[in-house]
């Protein structure tokens, strides 16, 4: 009964984020719709490419950054499963201490290849 709970708020939190999601996508199609009726499409493509880039920012401005925040992610995520195991609460969460691994191992692996990639990058610019 106590799971019934918290489905219900986690149900309700994803609700308000998809109805306040598609409330600003239905008002930014609104302005686009008028600026272009205005005669001014240039503006549209120019907000639309920088709204992208504002998007991407974290994982583009710095590779350094985004596989430091991976690995950290990650490493969190394994040391997680290692207390819910020491613990002994992994049975009772539904195996999360194993979940936990698997997810931090990925974490930690993307991290070190956004890492290595941005090495590689590195040399073929010098």
């Amino acid at each position: 009964m106590e799971q019934l709970g918290n489905l219900v708020f986690a149900a309700v939190v994803v609700a308000i984020v998809f109805a306040y999601s598609a409330y600003r996508e239905r008002k930014q199609a609104e302005v686009d719709r008028l600026l272009i009726e205005a005669g001014k499409a240039d503006a549209v493509l120019e907000a639309r490419l920088e709204r992208r880039e504002r998007a991407w920012s974290m994982v583009k401005g710095s590779r350094r950054s985004s596989s430091s925040l991976l690995v950290a992610l990650g490493s969190a995520s394994v040391l997680s499963a290692a207390v819910l195991r020491l613990a002994g609460l992994g049975e009772q969460y539904g195996n999360a201490d194993v979940w936990a691994l698997v997810f931090g191992i990925f974490l930690v692996a993307l991290g070190l290849a956004f890492a290595l990639e941005g090495r590689r990058d590195e040399g073929r610019v010098s």
